[in-house]
């Protein structure tokens, strides 16, 4: 007791903390006469679950695990509640990738259009009844016993429509597995959320796994209320997280892996990736570059190095603009001033000028990119958490980017800088040109969150090998103020649904 009462009094704070979330969030809402006493077992719950959490920390710890398996065992329980707490329809665009991933399985692997040219699908005419209104506990309630009706309408989904069928095989599965099941169509989303943070589990466990140090700053990424949200949604971008941070690691831990060769079989597993990466979202194209970190002592010869290097540009190349193609007669909005055309036309005869409109962006939006990256806004971005939460997690980011250090000779620093000033311009330019109307003095549509692939080449652009310190000391007490802030979250989004 006496050499852990530094834990203990942290777990205590903790705890109180998550208590008094859960209190604040019921005074602010005006919720006493839908809670009444029942807060009380609120507060009992919580107590209990900040209880097992801190000793399961204080365990795993001790133990001496492998970071990946301390990220196996927390992500999958904190990972559920989240599941769970938020409804369904609640993440963004979460209706519209429902609509998606439902209409590839049933066999419809592209999607029609309408006379607008936006994309969608004849789909069960209720399918949509799921969501509609659906913010509180009691809607979900209403609609659980729903079951897809035999008639179909077009559902228009454009946002979603032109994601390739291969990002949503996740859900897919989930959505498959429910409709053999003939469960109801709440139930049939809800798997297919299952199934989904189930890749993104296994995607993000091997990546912990794999890359050879800057372990633990990929594990507190991992627990970014942001990161899980997307996770549980039946969102692409759990898939596209997971592949890009997957990548990365495995391109790192074949450049820094001491007496390893880089067989035929991870050629194909790589190659594989870097494939399903791209045709995620093109954007994150440029990441496919940092293929060549692999050093030539790693393979046979330099000849087979930039054999397979080209082979593998060629083949990413041409399907990324292969499934791009496909998309590109869809009409993501119909309003009069979005032009993509001009808009292209605007960049190539302006492009000091265009650079301006991005600078003017980035200036404008800085703090909602921070805020979004980590997740103070959740939800449909109307459920805000503390504003101490979200400067809190950007201490422990700064934190483990200066104190997770290793003493290495980091290279190719300029190649580390073009791919993520390449990745940023691509995002960019793609909202600029799908999303931002003629003559706008600032890009609509940047988030956060579509930085979150770029946390690890940033990562190898600030390694302070000078500093000497034993950061293992601290492993568990940070890792603890992440769950905790998860706990405070989860609390925080059960109250703003529920009444």
């Amino acid at each position: 007791m006496k050499n852990n009462w530094k834990y203990l009094l942290l777990s205590f704070i903790g705890i109180l903390i998550c208590i008094l979330t859960f209190k604040v969030e019921i005074d602010a809402r005006q919720l006493h006469n839908v809670f009444g006493s029942y807060k009380y077992l609120g507060f009992g719950i919580i107590f209990i679950i900040g209880l097992i959490s801190s000793s399961i920390i204080y365990y795993m710890f001790s133990k001496n695990l492998k970071l990946e398996k301390i990220f196996l065992y927390m992500v999958i329980p904190i990972g559920l509640l989240y599941i769970f707490i938020i409804p369904l329809g609640r993440a963004p665009d979460e209706n519209t990738h429902f609509y998606r991933s439902y209409e590839i399985s049933i066999g419809n692997l592209i999607a029609k259009k309408d006379k607008m040219q936006q994309g969608g699908d004849y789909l069960p005419e209720n399918i949509n009844q799921i969501f509609g209104d659906s913010t509180k506990y009691k809607d979900e309630v209403k609609n659980r016993n729903i079951k897809a009706s035999n008639k179909k309408k077009f559902i228009s989904f454009p946002n979603t429509s032109m994601y390739s069928f291969i990002t949503y095989f996740p859900q897919v599965l989930g959505i498959t597995l429910g409709r053999i099941l003939n469960l109801p169509i709440l139930w049939i989303a809800f798997l297919g959320r299952i199934t989904n943070f189930l890749v993104w589990v296994t995607l993000m466990y091997f990546a912990i796994k794999l890359i050879p140090f800057k372990k633990l700053s990929l594990l507190m990424i991992m627990f970014l209320p942001m990161m899980l949200q997307e996770a549980i949604s039946l969102s692409a971008d759990a898939l596209t997280n997971g592949t890009t941070f997957l990548f990365i690691s495995y391109i790192l831990y074949f450049r820094y892996t001491e007496n390893t060769k880089i067989k035929k079989k991870h050629m194909i597993i790589i190659s594989l990736i870097a494939i399903l990466m791209s045709i995620c979202k093109i954007v994150y194209l440029p990441l496919c570059l940092l293929i060549f970190l692999i050093p030539k002592q790693k393979f046979e010869n330099k000849k087979q190095k930039f054999a397979w290097i080209g082979i593998l540009a060629l083949q990413v190349s041409i399907i990324s603009f292969f499934f791009f193609y496909l998309t590109t007669g869809y009409v993501l909005r119909t309003d009069s001033n979005i032009d993509t055309i001009s808009q292209i036309h605007y960049i190539l005869n302006n492009p000091f000028r265009y650079l301006l409109v991005a600078f003017r962006t980035i200036y404008k939006d800085f703090h909602l990119f921070v805020v979004s990256f980590v997740g103070e806004a959740l939800c449909w971005y109307d459920i805000t958490i503390s504003p101490v939460f979200t400067k809190l997690m950007w201490i422990i980011i700064i934190m483990v980017i200066i104190l997770d250090n290793v003493q290495l000779k980091v290279n190719y620093y300029l190649l580390y800088v073009f791919v993520t000033l390449s990745v940023i311009a691509l995002i960019f330019t793609s909202e600029y040109l799908s999303w931002t109307p003629v003559g706008s003095l600032s890009i609509e549509g940047i988030q956060g969150r579509y930085f979150i692939p770029l946390f690890i080449p940033c990562l190898m652009m600030f390694n302070f090998n000078k500093l000497q310190y034993d950061f293992k000391k601290i492993y568990k007490y940070l890792f603890m103020i992440m769950i905790f802030i998860n706990i405070s979250v989860l609390a925080t989004l059960f109250v703003a649904h529920v009444g």
